[in-house]
């Protein structure tokens, strides 16, 4: 596990750290964490009413971290709400931390059941319910480990480290809990459990120069201009918002205008999660996807999207490629002029060996895609119904 004496001087400086004005505000922000997740998520709040604990519960989506890449914090909480339902959520939660049989079954159902809640959201909501029971998983950590030299004695293997279920995340706090047991050797007799673990590991991060960021939801609107590259990932994000996607849109076109907004705010989220960006060099930065859409918690990518209007074909497939061993899809938009460009250059090397994952929207299809989902929404919105996709 950890190296002790190459890490005291860490320790020593995190010590220093909690001294300061930064540290202190941290530390109660922590504290009062853990007395608000305690209250909200106890059994007696889980087996009250619908209205005193849908107070509670908003309380502690607000104060979630999982939730700061998302710029309209609180449309994002009322959309987690109305989508899932709060009794729904209540009892949810209830079997989750109260209920009997395998843990892990619980995890995986609650992730199931549930919109908008992903891995970092839960195992958040987890360790401040239970301070010394569970840990919190989601990119600062994994930073920190790094920081540590530990991310390669982790006990999981899969390509995205932060997308687990349950069985992974009981490996992950037998992990944590030999960890906890040497940092509380090291923190000089101070408390030591899983939100105090996860400062340290936050701490570590800063250290580093990291940063953790946060974003936007936009309403569709009706724009229909001929296309360029910038048109089509507008098209793309209105999609990908149409269809309950968490949106992303490449870091060097976020400035990018389209009738009064930018590209950038049409995305529903500014950053893409942490584990994806430490995964890539420099060479193979996937902030610079034209268009990367993820499941609705923002934390695990579904499709990526490259624009080939006049760009050099090869390279936007390269480009694809090299992030598609971590979705099922990855796709050209390309006027359909180019289909057989696009198919030619199927049948060479290296594309040949990704036929499957390699696919071609025309510009055509994506504009009947775009006004079918906006004529569903106009039709169901009025009847109170809304497309779970």
């Amino acid at each position: 596990m950890i190296q002790k004496e190459l890490v005291r001087d860490l320790v020593r400086d995190y010590l220093k750290f909690l001294e300061t004005e930064k540290g202190i505000e941290w530390d109660q922000e922590r504290k009062e964490k853990r007395r608000l997740y305690g209250e909200a998520l106890s059994l007696r709040s889980l087996s009250g009413s619908d209205e005193e604990f849908e107070k509670k519960f908003r309380d502690v989506l607000k104060g979630l971290w999982a939730l700061g890449m998302w710029r309209k914090r609180e449309e994002r909480i009322n959309k987690i709400i109305s989508k899932n339902g709060i009794s729904n959520i209540k009892e949810w939660l209830k079997d989750l931390l109260y209920g009997e049989g395998d843990f892990a079954k619980r995890f995986d159902t609650f992730l199931k059941r549930s919109w908008g809640i992903g891995v970092a959201s839960l195992t958040e909501i987890l360790c401040f319910a239970r301070p010394n029971e569970f840990m919190i998983w989601n990119s600062g950590v994994f930073l920190g480990l790094k920081r540590l030299g530990l991310e390669r004695e982790l006990p999981i293997t899969q390509s995205n480290p932060l997308y687990i279920r349950g069985q992974q995340y009981l490996k992950l706090m037998s992990f944590f809990s030999r960890l906890k047991e040497d940092m509380r050797d090291l923190l000089e007799g101070r408390v030591v459990d899983y939100p105090e673990l996860d400062f340290f590991l936050f701490y570590l991060t800063t250290r580093q120069g990291e940063e953790l960021a946060g974003p936007a939801e936009a309403e569709p609107h009706v724009y229909e201009p001929p296309l360029d590259h910038t048109m089509v990932q507008y098209y793309l994000l209105e999609i990908g918002n149409l269809l309950g996607y968490a949106t992303y849109v490449a870091r060097n076109d976020k400035g990018k205008s389209v009738k009064g907004r930018t590209l950038g705010e049409i995305a529903s989220i500014s950053r893409l999660p942490e584990w994806l960006m430490v995964k890539y060099s420099k060479s193979e930065d996937p902030s610079r996807i034209d268009v990367i859409w993820l499941d609705s918690s923002g934390e695990e990518l579904r499709y990526a999207f490259e624009v080939s209007h006049t760009s050099d074909m090869r390279k936007d497939l390269a480009t694809l490629i090299s992030i598609s061993s971590l979705t099922s899809k990855v796709f050209v938009m390309a006027p359909n002029s180019r289909r057989d460009e696009f198919e030619r250059l199927l049948e060479a090397k290296p594309f040949s060996s990704y036929k499957s994952k390699l696919g071609f929207i025309p510009y055509d299809t994506l504009k009947k895609l775009l006004r079918n989902l906006r004529d569903l929404r106009e039709l169901l919105d009025p009847l109170g119904i809304r497309a779970e996709f």
